[in-house]
């Protein structure tokens, strides 16, 4: 349904906007690790272990993608924070938000 795709994009730019420097941190790593001529495995290598030594920036890296060119990230929903702890309203509340981020 275009309606509900439609919805979907809207919150996925909400959740970038919201989480800009984290998701700028981890565009600029990647694209200072493809520069220097590092291949995919390389690539994949370096963030798992960064992931391992419990870097926060490379925390919110769900999967990687690069034959594709495709990053997924786990971002925070700030603004669910904000709101009400008597909302009735369950949609998503409990489930971690995922984003589809793109290397240009």
């Amino acid at each position: 349904d275009l309606q509900k795709q439609q919805e979907l994009n809207e919150r996925k730019a909400r959740l970038i906007e919201q989480n800009l420097e984290e998701v700028d941190a981890v565009l600029l790593l990647m694209r200072q690790a493809i520069a220097s001529g590092m291949d995919w495995e390389g690539i994949g290598n370096t963030i798992r272990n960064l992931k391992k030594s419990g870097n926060p920036i490379i925390q919110i890296i769900h999967s990687l993608q690069l034959q594709e060119n495709e990053i997924t990230l786990m971002l925070c929903d700030n603004s669910q924070a904000n709101d009400d702890d008597d909302d009735d309203d369950d949609e998503d509340e409990d489930e971690d938000e995922a984003s589809d981020m793109y290397l240009p």
